[in-house]
């Protein structure tokens, strides 16, 4: 088994570009320097796609689609202002005391949901620092206005781990880090500028770079790759002030396991991996789990790729009925595809691949499942497909975007589905890319926020406040 191609997610390929990017050289731009891209319609020929949807099963797709330059620099403010009607930032105290959309009610009920018109934390992580071979272990809080406008707080806190992943609790005030080799650490947030350790445990020795939390925000999920026993989805209690539990009986081994997308109600997920060809073979690479108890049991297993998988992150529509299944595998003759299945009870059957992505890593369905979006790091590409029928067509594509891996996405209010996506430009240095999803299929590029120059303020793990 090639165990190159399970290098740990945070480093496998932005090392390689850090060595030849020069950073030192690259001038730090302003928030306010870009203009806004135009809006795309695939009415008017600038985005459309052509042609209809291909059938089920009709095997690769073509890429068809709009290809739209994302240019090198900042967002400007007053565009972002036309794209979303200022609204004053409430404190916390002021927040809502609803459960989020089509959710659970949150875990702690003194600590209700931020507004959702209101300023929102983004914390992203920096993996490396300017001295050669240290890694980077501080998380970075920014501020995204209620306009659209992201400001750079400069604040970091140091977290003590490489940070492959992050997200946060329901109600906003935790943040959970997943360090790459296996650290989880509870941040307590209050504004980008008030940010506090609380705690934090260590998992099997595994790869990480896949981490869920609960609709409740009472549990995280979170996946290990590795050839070995401690490869797997362990389980992670979590309380109102951040201490964290982890649940060895509920901890489900599952080898060379790649990533976990849960279905709408946190019972079933769906998870890409587990295919061997060293004891105990197994030739299964996706499979279908359910909780049991305090775990979980496997539904059903898949042999849907045939051979090697690798992915940042698959996905699972809004409706529970489709999986985006991105394999970026360099050991895989289906590497550079990205499959589409339908989950259908106990079954997860394959509807039609995309062939000819290079290098995806993370999808992501737009909270009306109308639109899949793709990343594509080697390539620095985003890719929207239009979902109509249950079946794909590829609609935008905007390029420019260095890098591309982790995607953060707002779930509520005016700026719903705007995406946040780390970047590294050789011409303009770290940055922080901001699309919106505007229809079907449909991406509008709202411009950069550059984060100054120096390998220290590269950034790879990226998380929205609810």
């Amino acid at each position: 088994m090639p165990i190159a191609d399970h290098l740990p997610r945070a480093t496998r390929h932005i090392a390689p570009f850090v060595a030849v990017l020069g950073l030192a050289a690259c001038t730090p731009g302003s928030s306010t320097d870009a203009d806004l891209s135009a809006d795309f319609d695939a009415s008017t020929g600038g985005a459309g796609g052509g042609g209809g949807a291909p059938a089920p099963d009709a095997g690769p797709v073509t890429p068809d689609a709009a290809v739209i330059d994302t240019p090198d620099a900042a967002a400007d403010a007053a565009a972002l202002d036309a794209v979303a009607p200022p609204a004053d930032a409430a404190d916390l105290a002021d927040a809502e005391d609803t459960a989020p959309d089509g959710g659970d009610a949150p875990l702690c009920p003194d600590r209700p949901l931020i507004p959702a018109d209101a300023a929102r934390v983004v914390l992203v992580g920096h993996p490396f620092t300017d001295t050669p071979g240290v890694d980077g272990t501080t998380i970075h809080g920014l501020t995204l206005q209620p306009n659209g406008r992201l400001d750079d707080d400069g604040i970091r806190l140091d977290v003590g781990v490489k940070a492959a992943r992050i997200a946060f609790a329901p109600h906003g005030l935790l943040a959970f880090v997943l360090g790459e080799n296996g650290t989880l650490v509870s941040v307590f947030v209050a504004a980008a500028e008030g940010m506090a350790v609380v705690d934090s445990v260590t998992l099997p020795g595994a790869d990480y770079g896949d981490l869920h939390v609960s609709a409740d925000g009472a549990t995280l999920w979170v996946t290990g790759s590795n050839v070995n026993e401690t490869s797997g989805i362990s389980t992670i209690h979590v309380d109102c002030e951040g201490l964290l539990t982890v649940d060895d009986a509920a901890y489900f081994p599952l080898r060379l396991a790649e990533s976990t997308a849960f279905l709408p109600g946190d019972t079933r997920a769906l998870v890409l991996g587990g295919q061997t060809v060293f004891d105990p073979i197994d030739p299964n690479d996706v499979r279908l789990i359910e909780r049991q108890g305090g775990g979980f049991r496997q539904v059903g297993g898949f042999d849907l790729f045939h051979d090697f998988v690798g992915a940042g992150r698959i996905a699972v529509s809004p409706d529970g009925r489709l999986g985006a299944l991105p394999n970026n595998s360099a050991f895989s003759e289906e590497g550079g595809q990205m499959m589409l299945v339908a989950i259908d009870g106990d079954t997860v059957r394959e509807v039609e691949r995309v062939a000819d992505v290079p290098d995806p890593s993370e999808a992501l369905f737009s909270l009306d499942g109308q639109t899949l979006v793709l990343t594509q790091v080697e390539p620095g590409r985003l890719n929207a497909y239009r979902i109509e029928n249950g079946a794909i067509t590829e609609t935008t594509v905007l390029t420019g975007i260095g890098l591309a891996d982790q995607i953060a996405r707002v779930e509520r209010g005016p700026l719903a589905d705007t995406l946040l996506i780390p970047s590294i430009d050789p011409n303009g240095g770290p940055n922080i890319t901001q699309v919106r999803i505007t229809g079907p299929g449909q991406l509008q590029d709202l411009g950069e926020t550059q984060l100054g120059e120096g390998l220290d303020n590269i950034v790879t793990p990226i998380a929205v406040q609810p």
